[in-house]
This record gives C-alpha cells, sequence and structure tokens, in this order.
C-alpha cells in the first residue's frame, strides 16, 4: 500500500513538472520576430559592454515592444518610463542595428500610480499649522518654528 502511494506520488509530480516546464518552453518561443529583426541577433552584456551607444532615434532605429518605430518626445517618454529594458539586436560585424525598448506592465502601471500621488495636492493640509521643526545652522545655532 505505502509503495502504491509513492508510485502514485512520483506518477504526479512528474507530469506536474513536465507541465510546467513545457508552458514555460512555449511562453519562450512565442516571442514575436519582426522584419526588421531579420538577420540580426540579440546582444548579450558581454557584446554590448565595449560599444559606444547613441540613441537619437535616427542613427539607430529604436522600437517600441509592440515593434512600432519611435522617434523623438515619444522615444523620450518611453526611455524615462519606470520598468523599460532595452534590447540590443546586431548584425554580422557586432554593430548595433536596432534596438527594442520594452516595458514592464507591472511596473509602469505602479510609476502611473507613483507619479499620480505625487501631482495631486495635498489638499487637507491647505490652511492648517505647519508642523513643528528645528534646524542647526553652519555655525551650530539651532532654529525651530516653534521659536521663530
Amino acid at each position: 500500500m505505502k509503495f502504491s502511494k509513492i508510485i502514485m506520488f512520483a506518477l504526479v509530480f512528474s507530469v506536474t513538472t513536465t507541465t510546467y516546464l513545457n508552458a514555460q518552453n512555449q511562453k519562450a518561443s512565442q516571442t514575436v520576430q519582426y522584419d526588421f529583426l531579420k538577420g540580426l541577433t540579440k546582444a548579450n552584456e558581454n557584446e554590448m559592454s565595449d560599444q559606444q551607444i547613441m540613441l537619437d532615434g535616427e542613427s539607430i532605429p529604436v522600437y517600441s515592444a509592440e515593434g512600432k518605430r519611435v522617434r523623438d518626445m515619444e522615444m523620450m517618454q518611453l526611455m524615462t518610463s519606470s520598468g523599460v529594458s532595452l534590447d540590443f539586436y546586431l548584425d554580422a560585424e557586432k554593430e548595433i542595428r536596432a534596438i527594442i525598448l520594452n516595458v514592464s506592465e507591472d511596473d509602469a502601471e505602479q510609476s502611473n500610480q507613483e507619479n499620480e500621488q505625487v501631482r495631486q495636492p495635498q489638499q487637507d493640509q491647505v490652511g492648517s499649522d505647519a508642523p513643528d521643526f528645528s534646524a542647526k545652522d553652519m555655525n551650530g545655532k539651532t532654529y525651530s518654528l516653534s521659536s521663530l
């Protein structure tokens, strides 16, 4: 009886593991291939360590994660958003020929929420007394709000 439980557990474990690994492989193979990436290979960190990069959007084309070419302000907005990662694509001579800006949805949403909180004024503090504070100047003299 105990032996059959062990066999059953091992069988369930192997099926679950196989299913999980298969799902991971399918997800990895679903990377989108665009026409502009034909003949290019994705660069790794070692290949990028000595590269000089000019991110103007013209000398090296920059694309969004959806494959749309981005330039000027649109490129800058994507670059400054939180959670952006750059994927560099090289030709046979190891020259950068394309850059893809990938934005993590979770990081972008969190960044948008943080920016919204910063932009909204704190209406509940308008007209109320400032909290007491103290500060020391370069000569060692201490000042506080209550003493002013």
